[in-house]
């Protein structure tokens, strides 16, 4: 089951769509009853910033424990107070239900959404957030038609259900859901302890080379092709073969020169430049007029 679809079954739909009924079912009426909606679903809009900056801070893991211990509390109280029906539990419903609403705002109505999309590997990803997505909604429609009809039936009991599902999603996410905050999505797999991201796998190499393979600025360079040395001429990325002392490369005098360190090196180097670019103008080391290249 998807994180949305635990999140439709959390019942925000009771709470949001059904607000009226729940405050009437508490004892508000009339226009009472539309003006705590109306306040409700300020509240519900105003909780749903802080994850803006949370969610990498905090993580998604302690968002999504912590809406869920405050969605049963909150709940479970919704359905004692409508149970003993004394005179304070309109009041006392109004309050759990915004503090019910304002939990789920934080973090199962906004985590849900980034969750799937940035767990799953990038070949399905688009197919996997649909799949989320649709779930979502087909678990908001079952219970958006479920809901008056539960209410008429067990009343009260209703909340204690939807506290269930949230005691679910709490165990759901403490023992399967992985942190993910702050994780590259090329890290994913790692995450999940999928071995083929320790070293590439021949599928992933091919798959590498069918993105990649054609777009390289050096036309000769492929990934899986020779090497960088083959790829690109007169690369040489072969360290030289020196003897060791004391910790020290002992180098002779023609590889300290080549190597291009200390002064006898830059000037060796300078001078092959010169000679480079002298056999390249004809052995002459001036510029030449343009009406000299007709002659």
């Amino acid at each position: 089951m998807s994180a949305q679809a635990l999140a439709q079954l959390n019942g925000i739909n009771v709470i949001s769509y059904y607000a009226p009924l729940v405050f009437e079912q508490a004892g508000w009426v009339g226009r009472d009853a539309i003006l705590m909606t109306g306040i409700n679903g300020i509240t519900y809009l105003l909780s749903t910033v802080p994850p803006w900056y949370l969610v990498d801070r905090w993580g998604r893991r302690l968002i999504l424990l912590s809406g869920a211990v405050a969605m049963i509390i909150s709940l479970s109280a919704i359905s004692y107070f409508i149970f003993i029906d004394i005179r304070y539990t309109p009041t006392l419903v109004v309050i759990f239900v915004m503090i019910y609403n304002a939990s789920f705002g934080a973090s199962w109505g906004p985590i849900p959404w980034l969750y799937p999309p940035e767990i799953l590997p990038l070949s399905i990803r688009a197919k996997g957030a649909s799949l989320s997505t649709a779930a979502n909604w087909a678990f908001n429609w079952l219970v958006g038609e479920m809901t008056p009809i539960l209410q008429e039936w067990i009343k009260w009991r209703l909340y204690l259900l939807h506290a269930f599902f949230c005691a679910v999603s709490f165990v759901v996410v403490y023992f399967i859901y992985p942190e993910t905050a702050n994780v590259r999505l090329e890290d994913m797999n790692a995450l999940f302890g999928d071995a083929t991201t320790a070293m590439p796998t021949p599928a992933t190499l091919a798959e590498a080379e069918s993105l990649f393979g054609d777009r390289s600025p050096v036309p000769s360079f492929h990934l899986a092709g020779q090497g960088a040395d083959s790829a690109i001429p007169g690369l040489d990325i072969n360290p030289p073969t020196v003897s060791i002392e004391d910790g020290k490369p002992m180098l002779s005098k023609d590889q300290e020169a080549d190597s291009g360190e200390g002064l006898g090196g830059w000037i060796s180097n300078l001078v092959k430049r010169s000679k480079g670019h002298a056999e390249g103008e004809a052995g002459s080391g001036r510029y030449r007029r343009v009406e000299q290249d007709d002659e």
